[in-house]
Formats: structure tokens, sequence, C-alpha cells
């Protein structure tokens, strides 16, 4: 199956994809009720500001905590970012929260992707054909390995 990172998007698909960033700047974030958040991280090489909407994987109120997928795996530019500083804020609905990340044990992650596909059956369907994994019939094991999962531990709001 070939993946969006095997091509350049096409001028529709990049406005979509950036359609969720303007919300959030527009303080709108609420429309979608908790299923994506904005990563403010600081970029490894320039040391700025960065910014990546993500989709929340699991979110757990108590603590505060956030678990995102990196679909395009280790090579996502957010995701080495993190890793360089693990340190960041995110944005989640109207509220802003300092976090930090840790990268998800093989474990964990193959428990939260299988948790994912059954609480969420039809995204699950839908990215899987838009990064070029099959997320419904692959080995939980197996994405767990493929797709890091970030766990964003709440440190405070603010930030």
């Amino acid at each position: 199956m070939a993946s969006l990172t095997d091509r350049a998007p096409s001028r529709l698909m990049a406005a979509l994809f950036k359609a969720p960033a303007r919300l959030f700047r527009w303080r709108l974030g609420w429309v979608f009720r908790g299923r994506l958040l904005v990563l403010h991280h600081t970029g490894r090489h320039s040391g700025r500001e960065r910014a990546a909407v993500l989709e929340v994987v699991l979110h757990e109120p108590d603590p505060p905590t956030w678990y995102v997928a990196a679909a395009w795996g280790e090579q996502s530019d957010w995701f080495r970012n993190l890793q360089a500083e693990p340190r960041a804020a995110l944005t989640a609905g109207r509220r802003r929260y300092r976090v930090t990340a840790r990268v998800a044990a093989p474990e964990e992650a193959a428990r939260l992707h299988a948790r994912y596909v059954r609480a969420h059956p039809w995204a699950a369907r839908v990215i899987g054909r838009l990064i070029g994994v099959d997320l419904v019939g692959e080995d939980p094991e197996v994405l767990a390995a493929r797709i890091p999962l970030v766990v964003l531990q709440a440190a405070g709001e603010g930030g």
C-alpha cells in the first residue's frame, strides 16, 4: 500500500492537514473534542518553537497525560525534537499545559495501539490508509515497533 510519505501531498491534502492548526490558532481547538492537540516543541537545530497538530490516541485526566503516535515513525521532526528536548507544551481544547515527553515501552505501545483500534475502528481504517499501514489488521506488537507512541505527562498549566 502506498503511503503519503511516498509522494508530495496535493494542494488540497496539504490544506486539509493545515486546517486543524488554523482552528487551534483561532482558539477553536475545542471543536476536536479532545481528539487532536497542538504540541509546542523546541527545534533541535534552530532552538525555535515549533508546533505540530497530533491525534490523541488516549488521554488520561489524572494526572493529565496524553498518548500520541508518531505515524511517520522515528523520523518525524517533532519526535526527534522531543528526543533532543523532552520538555514541551501542548494545547488541548482551550488550555495549554507544560509537559514532559517520553517514548512508551513496546509493551505499553502495543496495548494502547490495540485499545485505540477497538475504540476507533473507523478512524483506524482511514488513518491507516492515509499512512499506508493496516492499523486494524496488523499485530499490535508490529505496530508498536513501526509507530512509536509518545507519552506527554503534564507538569502543570501554562507554558
